[in-house]
């Protein structure tokens, strides 16, 4: 570990491997998020996220726009998403299915046309979330991207031979 951060659920870790590939470790409501691999925290919800307004101020600018560009995405595809099961459901409803999705009986039909449906309702406000977020991350001062590194706690002394 090479930099620490107080967040309101516990620290943020930064992890550096032997390669110099590092990630952060975010704990957050019982749920750990890894900022190298999964730049999204829109997950996480702005009621939460102002908790780490210090540490993403503070952020490398790579991971930083990692984050922005995957909150981006992740609305651009709710948004598509939200489109392909509104006009499937429609579909549905005429009873008209391609080849793969063709139910085998009454209760599939009705079970499939409630889950579409669920996904119907609920995206709109997956996509209201990921555009709260992005909206957020605009008002992150970005004017001083240094973290404070701390220094390493010192490695446990390897003990050589048999006891």
């Amino acid at each position: 570990m090479i930099a620490r951060c107080n967040a309101k659920n516990g620290d943020i870790f930064k992890i550096v491997r032997k390669s110099g590939e590092f990630s952060y470790q975010v704990p957050c409501n019982g749920k750990l998020y890894n900022l190298k691999q999964y730049g999204d925290l829109a997950d996480i919800g702005v009621a939460h996220m102002e908790s780490l307004r210090r540490f993403l101020e503070h952020l490398e600018p790579e991971v930083f726009d990692k984050i922005v560009k995957d909150t981006d995405n992740r609305l651009k595809w709710a948004i598509r998403s939200l489109d392909e099961s509104r006009n499937r459901l429609e579909r549905w409803r005429r009873k008209e299915f391609w080849a793969n999705e063709a139910p085998k009986n009454k209760r599939e039909y009705r079970e499939t046309v409630a889950e579409e449906a669920e996904i119907v309702r609920e995206t709109p406000t997956q996509i209201t979330q990921y555009e709260a977020f992005l909206e957020w991350l605009k008002g992150i001062d970005r004017s001083n991207p240094r973290l404070k590194t701390v220094a390493c706690p010192p490695a446990p002394e390897r003990r050589s031979g048999k006891k």
